[in-house]
């Protein structure tokens, strides 16, 4: 775990037992309105830090295999040699989501052992939770021997990691169902997670941060497509307002965020804060968030589609057999999409991967549904486009290359392209696949299956 160098107040917990000695000087420094908090205070509020409950799904919450990590992050620990996954069409139990969206879960590994983790947002979106959003606490602790953490407090085994004397930790929640544990936040080996740790036998000391050492705030920063910007930790003197970190190149519309700071920590304790590039207009056109409605330009409709996957240009059975869905791909219906198999031989040979036919028209947008729309859950699962490279071909036999990179966000809206120039006369477009989107740890039949609900084009 990660070490530091906070002061240690006067309060020794050694199985249970509260034992009053005094380790080193100092005094907690509180708001103004706080004042000083003394040994005694800091022991009723780790008495009272919130007891994770769970509610029992007897068949599940119906959104499949979702991958589970030991904290609400995807930088968190991640149990099986990070490939820890909960098949949620099963018994499971379930414990709210945070602020942020993460489904906290109790279940079954494959292994026999009962486990606590979280659920990341995209994978059950639309799942209505029925118990209140968590609202852990944040007690600053240092370990004075040696601690194991598991994150299977109702067999108390399963063991992934220790903390040292002197790592430093937070005691943000409690669990007595099966045994007396204390819910807590760190670092393993500089990475970060949540677990579990015995009552009985742990033994640590309250800590207070000095004016080198604050209560912390972490600010995590995405642009528009989901991708981690930074990341940016900050110490707090006093609750107050706090602004979105300013990023060169990037803007964010967010209101500022009023962080609360009482006992020693921050609450909430980290935000997330969405970016837009500041030259998404200019240098970078083709990278853009989904288009909510239509511009008003008509729809041109193609007189006929082609696509590489037909009778004598693959050789691919899975493709070959759907072939037939090819009339999907321009129906403007987002439950219909088409499908296929991404072979690497395929994506790079010289073949477009989708051809529409026009008797001679004029385009200055293309609008894309991409993905499996039919929940965001088939959504992250299974391939979606991230870039095609487009071509389009007039009748006096010139050719303009377009680019198209497409967000990763479940929408039901079409993503539109305005081109760099509108085009007349225009007879054929190709697209061709230059690269995609998927979940690494998903199988072959779900992270290389593309889906591409709607294509539609407009004057």
């Amino acid at each position: 775990m990660k070490k530091g160098n906070w002061a240690v107040l006067s309060v020794l917990l050694v199985f249970g037992v509260l034992l009053m000695s005094v380790a080193s000087a100092g005094t907690f420094i509180g708001t103004e309105s706080q004042g000083a908090l003394d040994a005694s205070a800091w022991s009723q509020h780790l008495l009272n830090v919130p007891e994770l409950v769970f509610r029992h799904c007897e068949q599940g919450i119906g959104y499949g295999l979702c991958p589970v990590y030991t904290g609400p992050s995807e930088d968190a620990f991640r149990m099986a040699n990070g490939r820890a996954c909960v098949a949620t069409d099963y018994e499971m139990w379930e414990g709210g989501y945070d602020q942020y969206g993460w489904l906290l879960v109790y279940f079954e590994a494959n292994d026999g052992t009962m486990n606590v983790g979280y659920i990341p947002p995209r994978y059950v979106r639309g799942f209505q939770s029925q118990m209140p959003v968590n609202d852990f606490d944040a007690v600053p602790v240092i370990a004075e021997k040696r601690i194991q953490i598991t994150n299977n407090p109702m067999q108390g085994r399963s063991y992934f990691a220790v903390l040292d004397p002197g790592d430093e930790f937070f005691v943000i929640g409690q669990y007595n169902v099966y045994g007396n544990w204390w819910y807590i936040e760190g670092w393993v080996d500089n990475t970060y997670t949540r677990g579990f740790i015995e009552k009985d036998s742990s033994a640590f000391s309250f800590s207070y941060q000095d004016s080198d050492h604050l209560p912390v705030l972490v600010s995590e920063c995405y642009d528009i497509n989901g991708q981690k910007i930074t990341e940016q930790v900050i110490g707090l003197r006093e609750s107050q307002y706090v602004d979105a970190p300013q990023l060169n190149g990037y803007h964010c519309a967010y209101e500022p965020v009023y962080v609360s700071v009482q006992n020693g920590s921050c609450s909430p304790s980290r935000i997330i804060w969405i970016y837009e590039s500041d030259n998404d207009s200019e240098a970078n056109p083709n990278e853009y968030p989904p288009h909510n409605g239509s511009s008003g330009n008509s729809v041109v409709y193609p007189t006929e589609w082609d696509t590489q996957f037909r009778p004598g240009l693959t050789e691919k059975e899975y493709n070959l057999e759907r072939y037939k869905d090819l009339r999907y791909v321009g129906d403007d219906n987002y439950g219909t999409p088409y499908v296929w198999l991404i072979y690497s031989s395929e994506r790079s040979d010289s073949i477009p991967e989708l051809t529409a036919f026009f008797p001679g028209s004029t385009i200055s947008e293309i609008g894309i549904r991409n993905g499996c729309l039919k929940n965001a859950t088939d959504y992250f699962r299974y391939a979606r486009i991230q870039e095609l490279e487009i071509k389009l071909f007039d009748s006096a036999g010139n050719v303009y290359a377009e680019r198209m990179v497409l967000p990763d966000i479940y929408s039901t809206e079409y993503s539109v392209k305005p081109l760099s120039r509108t085009y007349s006369d225009i007879r054929k477009v190709e697209f061709f696949l230059k690269s995609f989107y998927y979940d690494e740890n998903e199988d072959n039949g779900h992270k290389y299956l593309l889906y591409v609900s709607d294509i539609q084009f407009r004057q």
